[in-house]
């Protein structure tokens, strides 16, 4: 029985290569002169399979990654140091120095104890408390990348808090608030730099004089209106169609027997957060010291390791190094574009297509969002959902309307944060998982998602002065 899983297991996989090789041997030999050299053919054709293998979801993201970049240099599109040199950006150091740092913040319980002591800040009320586990959640995303750490630390503190105020499983009350930490969390990480793998994605695959533009605090202030906007209407939203028809909420003895549960401040949580503050403002000041914001994550890891707070063991088993290959993969990708050319014959083939939703800015801004949306049904990759809107959408927009390559990575990432099946958003599966199958309905959350999407679309129109304002339109 074991060799028969293996079996089909290999068969799968075989199959699935085969076909994805079939795919970019029928597009490389088709007898079109399309305008490109033969080299941006063949690469062309390999991207076409990878996206085939992305969507199949047969193999793992960052072997797909792997094989694609592995391809380019056995077909000689690009020497090795060139189809690879990603690995050596900023941006890599960036995600390489995060990742471990995460596994510290998780494991030290410090953002549950922060969390905890701003619940403490604001009256018991389910209004108040709704607002102050939303702005806990944002709390979270400078620090954290990982949509799925953060899913699984909100997700935990929401079953406690949930608990203590006695909100009935699969109520309404509970799945606002389980849904007032999630977005604010998972799905709006993106509006810091460091909050969202996905916004290190898109720096890396813009153009390298526009990437200089968005340091961490570049990206947040591109993103600060939009971020207002959505938090703001979110919250309203969940206040109108989850507040509980009763008064319930927490008592300050509720909020302090939970934080006497966590036991007196560790030695790693202060430390932790003071080389959190000292992270941030590192960051914040990179435009005025010019050291990039991956060595002040670097040395913050080292110092960690150093103090024992992450072990060998945790840096090689606790860490998703699989996010990693594959956002730098997806940069070499991208930079490939540039070094063969493929962008600027990309933007000239996709313009009439591209043009149906650029008539003007709130058209394509809409329409950027709803499109993105329904593939999100079928591609249950966030990742691979940003990697391939981009690079259709990015610099059309940015050459027939003048819209910044942010915007657009920007709400792509947005639309793709949405949960509109069960199966599409892993992120949410995992916070629901933690909460308690029993404890949250989908599909009391899924209405959610729809409006999650209509707030992503009226926050960017509210932004477009703004951003017209800071030259990104």
């Amino acid at each position: 029985m074991v060799n028969y899983i293996k079996k089909s297991s290999y068969l799968k996989y075989i199959v699935n290569i085969v076909f994805a090789a079939i795919i970019a041997v029928a597009f490389i030999g088709l007898p079109f002169d399309f305008g490109i050299s033969d080299q941006a053919k063949e690469y062309i054709g390999i991207l076409i399979a990878m996206v085939f293998m992305l969507i199949t979801g047969v193999y793992d993201e960052h072997i797909v990654i792997l094989l694609t970049l592995s391809t380019c240099v056995v077909l000689n599109i690009a020497p090795f140091a060139t189809v690879f040199s990603a690995f050596s950006g900023t941006t890599m150091w960036m995600v390489m120095a995060i990742l471990p740092i995460t596994v510290v913040i998780k494991k030290s319980g410090l953002m549950n104890r922060i969390a905890l002591y701003l619940l403490k800040l604001f009256p018991g009320s389910y209004k108040w408390q709704l607002l102050a586990m939303s702005l806990s959640s944002m709390l979270l995303n400078p620090l954290i990348p990982s949509t799925t750490a953060k899913s699984g630390l909100l997700a935990s503190l929401t079953a406690s808090v949930a608990e203590k105020m006695s909100l009935e499983k699969k109520g309404k009350p509970l799945t606002g608030l389980f849904l007032a930490v999630f977005i604010n969390g998972p799905s709006l990480g993106h509006i810091f730099l460091s909050g969202s793998v996905q916004a290190l994605l898109v720096v890396g695959m813009m153009p390298e004089t526009m990437a200089e533009k968005f340091s961490w605090t570049g990206w947040f202030t591109a993103s600060l209106v939009w971020a207002i906007a959505a938090f703001v209407l979110v919250y309203i939203v969940l206040l109108i169609l989850y507040s509980p028809k009763e008064s319930i909420g927490l008592t300050k003895n509720d909020i302090n027997s939970m934080i006497k549960e966590l036991g007196p401040m560790s030695q790693t949580e202060k430390i932790t957060g003071i080389l959190m503050v000292f992270t941030l403002i590192g960051w914040i000041t990179k435009n005025y010291t010019g050291i990039p914001e991956c060595v002040f994550a670097i040395l913050v890891y080292a110092f960690l390791h150093t103090i024992g707070a992450i072990s060998n063991q945790e840096f090689r088993s606790d860490i998703p190094w699989d996010i990693w290959i594959y956002v730098g993969g997806i940069v070499c990708i991208a930079s490939l574009f540039t070094v063969l050319e493929i962008d600027v014959w990309l933007a000239a083939a996709m313009e009439p297509i591209v043009r149906l939703i650029t008539h003007n800015e709130i058209i394509y801004l809409a329409g950027l969002v709803i499109i993105v949306y329904l593939f999100r049904i079928f591609i249950v990759s966030s990742i691979a959902t940003v990697t391939i809107f981009y690079v259709v959408f990015a610099s059309t927009a940015y050459n027939l309307l003048g819209i910044s390559p942010f915007i657009t990575g920007f709400l792509i990432i947005a639309a793709s944060k949405s949960w509109p099946t069960e199966y599409t958003n892993t992120n949410f599966v995992t916070a629901q998982a933690i909460m308690g199958k029993d404890a949250v309905d989908f599909k009391d959350a899924q209405r959610m998602s729809h409006v999650y999407i209509a707030i992503t679309i009226l926050a960017a129109i509210i932004s477009i002065p703004y951003w017209k304002i800071i030259g990104l339109m």
